[in-house]
């Protein structure tokens, strides 16, 4: 009953940091090059900060570092409002606000896991990453309906509602065992390093995470407007094909490892015999839909059973430091997909086809190069 709450107060607020996240890039500026910008600048920002804040809450217990989190991203969004209807100066300061302290989902995540146990574990984080999807899809439906002032208000009111309730019901299983933990934000970064960093088998789990969520970004995000209503169709399919994967996952007695191998058969599948028949005949949109959502499908078995693996038997004081650099990787995986996607709009889509099938295909060979590691005690030293 109690991870039934949790799961009902932090996956809401990770979908609205999704929201948040993507309301800056949005509504800011007409200007394609500033858009550029903004996003590196983001993402970058986002990639050194994700583990180290975090990791702080690791050490100085989940809940506060969550709910601070959550203030601040409401902060930069009532900011953002004001920027760009009155004072445009406020907005680098909101954005810079946001990127480097209003990191809500690895914090969160690392809640879920502190609360998980083994048998529901995979499920948890896998409805955790069905969050993101659904975040990102709220911000396109309220921007179908509702202009951009509107849009920020909206999702600012609905993450101060989701701030009271966490504040009223979150419970911190972990705020004893913080009390007698210490730790500065240079012993948090020293310890990413340590523990982490240096981890051959950590790193390379991380790797095959880079290749594969590039190569699911750079599909997600193809034609790179997500007003043109074929690129909703085919986003919408991957995102039910990825929940469809991780709700079959709930059921999966199998080991995280098998799991993992399967999400890869069946992504490797799926986009094998699109690329087979594209050669040949002229796909539909619903034909090719129906392909990216059953290889989503496998990415349902693959993200979280890795996320599994590489977090569950760690101790609590680690999981905010493994979520963040999961968090950073994604942020890193997105602004290379996100170029990628830029840079070959105009080409045929086959080409960023078959680079996601090859994307996808050394993060597979990466990941039997880790295998060794990921048996007996996985990712310790």
């Amino acid at each position: 009953m109690h991870l039934l709450i949790i799961l009902f107060l932090l996956l809401p607020i990770i979908s609205l940091d999704e929201a948040s996240t993507n309301s800056f890039l949005r509504f800011y500026s007409e200007d394609t090059y500033s858009k550029y910008f903004l996003l590196f600048l983001l993402f970058s920002l986002q990639f050194i900060a994700a583990p180290i804040q975090a990791g702080f809450s690791d050490f100085y217990c989940r809940k506060k570092n969550l709910i601070l989190a959550v203030i601040i991203t409401i902060g930069s969004m009532a900011l953002l409002f004001i920027s760009l209807n009155y004072a445009g100066f406020l907005f680098l300061f909101a954005f810079i606000l946001k990127a480097c302290l209003g990191n809500i989902t690895p914090i969160a995540r690392a809640g879920l896991a502190d609360t998980s146990l083994k048998k529901n574990f995979r499920l948890s984080i896998g409805l955790s990453t069905v969050a993101i999807g659904v975040g990102y899809f709220i911000l396109v439906l309220l921007n179908d309906f509702l202009n951009n002032s509107l849009v920020i208000i909206t999702v600012l009111l609905l993450t101060v509602i989701g701030l009271i309730f966490l504040i009223i019901k979150f419970k911190d299983l972990r705020d004893k065992d913080a009390k007698t933990i210490h730790g500065t934000i240079l012993n948090d970064i020293r310890s990413i390093f340590t523990h982490f960093l240096n981890n051959k088998s950590f790193l390379l789990a991380l790797a095959t995470y880079a290749f594969w969520e590039t190569a699911f970004y750079q599909l997600f995000l193809r034609d790179a407007d997500i007003k043109n209503s074929n690129f909703k169709f085919t986003a919408v399919a991957m995102c039910l094909g990825y929940f469809i994967g991780v709700a079959l996952l709930g059921f999966s007695k199998k080991s995280d490892l098998k799991n993992i191998k399967v999400g890869c058969g069946i992504t490797l599948s799926s986009f094998a015999l699109l690329i087979m028949i594209s050669n040949f005949i002229q796909t539909s949109l619903v034909f090719e839909a129906l392909f990216y959502g059953v290889a989503a499908l496998g990415y349902g078995f693959f993200t979280p059973s890795l996320f599994s693996h590489i977090s569950q038997d760690r101790q609590p004081h680690e999981q905010g430091k493994i979520y963040g650099l999961i968090d950073s990787v994604d942020s890193l995986a997105f602004t290379v997909a996100f170029f990628i996607a830029l840079i070959t709009k105009v080409t045929h889509y086959y080409f960023i086809l078959f680079s996601s099938f090859i994307l996808i295909l050394v993060g597979y060979f990466i990941f039997l190069v880790a295998h060794r590691h990921l048996q007996g005690k996985a990712y310790h030293e």
